[in-house]
């Protein structure tokens, strides 16, 4: 997992990119923040359904961890219609 910098850190960085380079790691970002969300989901429900948790529990935590996921899947989705848009007028 990459060490994550600040948001002012990012934009001074991003202020001497093309719109080309600032797209291309933009996306790698939202790569890796959709990769540590799916590894987030697996982690919890493989600790979920191994841990001594009543039924009720495991069924909140799980209805949890799926909102959770679809969550980062739209914002994937949302970040994939951004890229469209600068592809298309940038």
């Amino acid at each position: 997992m990459r060490e994550q910098q600040e948001p002012e850190l990012i934009a001074l960085d991003q202020r001497n990119l093309s719109a080309e380079e600032f797209h291309d790691q933009d996306a790698h970002r939202q790569d890796d923040r959709q990769n540590e969300g799916d590894d987030a989901l697996d982690k919890g429900m493989m600790q979920l359904f191994t841990s001594n948790t009543n039924a009720v529990e495991i069924i909140k935590k799980k209805d949890l961890y799926q909102m959770l996921e679809i969550v980062t899947d739209k914002c994937e989705d949302a970040a994939n219609v951004i890229e469209s848009i600068i592809i298309k007028y940038v």
